[in-house]
């Protein structure tokens, strides 16, 4: 449950509003002990955290280029 908030509230930070969304998903589905649901989940959420992984390294890299 902490690192399912730890991670929705990092998300939005960002601006990775879909991942936190399903970030506060998980943290909704641990809260009622759900399992079953939150291994459906895992695999969505590691798949939106690759690709604001990637966004945000091509973020950094332009601005490695541009000074």
């Amino acid at each position: 449950k902490i690192n399912a908030h730890t991670l929705k509230s990092s998300s939005a930070s960002l601006g990775a509003i879909k991942l936190a969304e399903l970030a506060k998903q998980l943290e909704y589905i641990s809260v009622k002990g759900d399992f079953k649901s939150s291994a459906l989940l895992i695999p969505q959420i590691t798949h939106e955290y690759q690709l604001v992984e990637n966004l945000m390294r091509e973020e950094i890299r332009k601005l490695i280029i541009d000074t």
